[in-house]
């Protein structure tokens, strides 16, 4: 494991996630926010571990602007950013809900959740079980009276791989089993919904599957152009032959992440943070 380059894109995650709150604002575009975490990654010499999600209220995830998207915040929304660096394949993974609205509650909800999983964590380190880490964000969300939404959940990440391993759920299961050392995204949603996502429209965030052959010209160098995020997902705004991109799913080439909606149109809260954990020591790598 590449502690060094964990350390640097962790730091930058929790810097860029510390000034959102004052760039995220009425008439201000989802595309530009994108584009300064974008930039701010280029500028350090880091990679996306995947495009930025900008979700907002009842959408819980996977949505990020199209190209010359000109939607612009609005009063009242709940915004939830979740992006994510990485050096060397090895990816940090952070989200934060800023409110529009008067969503205050909701948003406290989650980053509770959060804090609590996290200091369950920190406590017992590898010896932390599933279920303690559930039950402190089961017991937070619904003592504020909400529901934490039970098919989205934490994972273990890996090199080149954001989804290595197992799922951490954000509810008690039962499940006695350890957490164990590794890299950990621990991702409390909490909402005044049923507590569950459904798939809702197409999103613009790809993933390779397979570089199997293609024969147009244009398809080719559309596959050559994705190959360079390897087995990270990617923003159709990332390449030029956007045109190809759905003829490449169907042809079982790429994964086209659908936007997760709360089943029944609820408002959706996320907190999200990155921690390393050992037998030894467990460090936050995405907060200051």
């Amino acid at each position: 494991m590449d502690l060094e380059s964990l350390h640097q894109t962790g730091e930058l995650a929790a810097k860029l996630k510390t000034q959102l709150s004052s760039r995220v604002k009425l008439g201000v575009s989802l595309l530009s926010i994108a584009e300064w975490i974008e930039q701010a990654a280029d500028k350090h010499g880091f990679g996306m571990a995947f495009p930025v999600n900008i979700s907002i209220n009842s959408t819980a995830a996977h949505f990020t602007p199209a190209p010359a998207d000109t939607a612009v915040f609005e009063k009242g929304q709940l915004v939830k950013i979740d992006f994510g660096f990485h050096k060397n394949g090895w990816p940090v993974d952070n989200a934060v809900t800023i409110d529009l609205g008067k969503n205050t509650e909701l948003v406290k909800a989650s980053e509770q959740a959060l804090d609590a999983a996290l200091d369950t964590i920190v406590k017992s380190k590898s010896k932390t079980t599933m279920s303690q880490i559930g039950s402190s964000i089961e017991s937070v969300i619904k003592s504020a009276g909400f529901s934490p939404i039970t098919n989205l959940t934490g994972h273990q990440m890996g090199q080149w791989n954001l989804h290595s391993g197992f799922s951490i759920q954000n509810y008690d299961t039962g499940n006695k089993n350890m957490l164990g050392e590794g890299l950990f995204a621990i991702e409390p949603f909490a909402t005044n919904g049923v507590g569950k996502v459904k798939n809702g429209k197409n999103s613009s965030i790809y993933r390779l599957l397979s570089e199997k052959p293609q024969r147009l010209p244009q398809m080719k160098s559309l596959l050559k152009e994705v190959s360079k995020f390897k087995t990270f997902p990617f923003a159709s705004r990332w390449v030029s032959q956007t045109r190809y991109l759905q003829m490449l799913v169907r042809h079982g080439v790429l994964h086209n992440y659908p936007e997760l909606v709360e089943a029944a149109g609820g408002l959706v809260s996320q907190a999200e943070d990155t921690i390393l954990v050992t037998e030894q020591d467990a460090i936050i790598l995405t907060r200051r």
